[in-house]
């Protein structure tokens, strides 16, 4: 919803008549992000709302309202995880819109901290500014910049003004007719577009090769039920009965007729297992029932596929510097660092990481990997977690996330021996690891200026 100065000021009316922060505790407690919005969930005394801030390209609105965004439709982004760092559990003071143009501040606070969110809509473009406030000493980080810096600036001084420079309306806007917006019902337009815009996909369930085993065993046991008839006529003929020896097998069931005194005790025990049969059958074939349904429910099971959607993103230019050309090993796949006297390799496709893992590592190595995340395999020449200090960890994290494509400031890892990693057959680079282990991480954004190439 591509919105103007006077519609975007009624939205952020109505979020602090709503949330009344001057009497409230306001929360952070959780976030998400969709392809076009950032999403705080936060909370107050007796209530839980979410507050859907817009990133560009159309969607320049700033809504609150009580829809949670349904898993389907969440992604990762960079700016998510810069949110998830900076100011997820912190409590939220007000927020506030400028008067010459479509900007809007958010501010936090926690124990030890203050902090400040800009976010300018400038045409179709969202720009961001950060400012914290911590220990006495303010830094920053904004869209034209890839790391945060320090700031001689006083925290009281930070205003809108510091758009100015970026094309910020330097002239008043007057206040007009305010615009009565329906937050609940622009959030489910939204979503009701992603869902057009997103391809429904039919997934296979992992469950459904378990109950296709399953549902053949059942039928199976049916099988072996349905003797009923035939031990049905084997009772009812006394003359059958009589020629058949103490012990035997009918239809493939054992029988034992050695306390049976009389003929009739044998068409007896035959009866009492029929019974017993008759009861199987009918629990097989409600177990049989249950598992068709169980595997029909599987099988229309379908999720929303986003990845022909362009996911919007705040302007976020980097100068992060970029890695020395490595060394040419024309027969040696894979990267190779050194830090601490640690060294350790990545792999970014199926060939490298089978490399890594059949040829260069050992079996005491230390294999990583991104938790819940397609990607890089990273290998490291020590047998101990307590060998890998803090800031290689932090090293080690950044590595893994750029190799793997992705721009997280904080990433969840998941470790094991190399030992407890097993290949899958006739898939590349594929493997099933066991007895893993799982660490979240900070990233170091500066890890390529302190490890040397091997």
């Amino acid at each position: 919803m591509n919105v103007n100065y006077q519609s975007l000021k009624s939205e952020v009316f109505l979020i602090n008549s709503q949330l009344n922060f001057a009497q409230s505790r306001i929360q952070i407690q959780r976030l998400f992000a969709t392809p076009w919005h950032t999403v705080m969930q936060v909370r107050s005394p007796g209530s839980t709302k979410f507050l859907y801030l817009g990133m560009g390209s159309g969607h320049e609105e700033v809504l609150l309202g009580d829809i949670k965004p349904e898993s389907e439709l969440r992604i990762k982004t960079k700016f998510l995880e810069f949110l998830r760092k900076h100011v997820q559990n912190k409590k939220i003071l007000s927020v506030e819109i400028d008067s010459n143009d479509r900007i809007v501040c958010l501010n936090f606070q926690s124990q030890n901290e203050i902090s400040k969110l800009f976010l300018f809509y400038k045409g179709r473009e969202l720009l961001f500014f950060y400012f914290t406030l911590e220990n006495n000493k303010l830094k920053f980080i904004h869209s034209k910049t890839g790391r945060f810096e320090k700031s001689e600036n006083e925290f009281s001084e930070i205003s809108f003004s510091i758009f100015d420079e970026w094309g910020r309306n330097k002239k008043f806007i007057s206040d007009s007719t305010s615009v009565e917006i329906n937050h609940n019902e622009e959030i489910e337009k939204i979503f009701i577009q992603l869902k057009e815009k997103a391809k429904s996909k039919k997934i296979l369930h992992k469950k459904e090769k378990k109950l296709q085993k399953k549902l053949q065993n059942i039928r199976d046991d049916l099988k072996n039920v349905e003797m009923i008839d035939t031990l049905s006529n084997y009772a009812s003929d006394v003359e059958q009965l009589s020629k058949l020896e103490v012990k035997t097998k009918l239809c493939g069931i054992k029988f034992d007729f050695t306390r049976c005194k009389h003929i009739y005790d044998r068409r007896d025990v035959i009866f009492e297992r029929i019974k017993k049969l008759k009861k199987s059958k009918f629990i097989i074939q409600e177990r049989l029932q249950d598992t068709k349904d169980e595997l029909e429910s599987l099988s229309s099971y379908s999720v929303f596929d986003l990845s022909e959607i362009k996911v919007i993103q705040p302007k976020w230019e980097s100068n992060i510097q970029k890695l020395p050309l490595a060394p040419q090993h024309p027969d040696k796949l894979g990267s190779y660092f050194e830090y601490e006297s640690l060294k350790f390799g990545i792999g970014k496709n199926a060939s490298e990481n089978d490399y890594l893992r059949i040829k260069w590592a050992s079996k005491n190595d230390l294999w990583f990997h991104l938790e819940g995340d397609k990607g890089a395999h990273l290998i490291i020449k020590t047998d101990k977690i307590d060998n890998i200090s803090r800031e290689l960890f932090q090293i080690l994290a950044a590595a893994l996330v750029e190799y793997s494509g992705f721009n997280y400031t904080q990433a969840s890892l998941m470790y094991t021996l190399v030992t407890a990693l097993k290949g899958i057959k006739g898939r590349k680079g594929a493997l099933i690891p066991k007895k893993v282990k799982y660490i979240t991480v900070d990233c170091d954004l500066k890890w390529k200026e302190k490890i040397s190439r091997v």
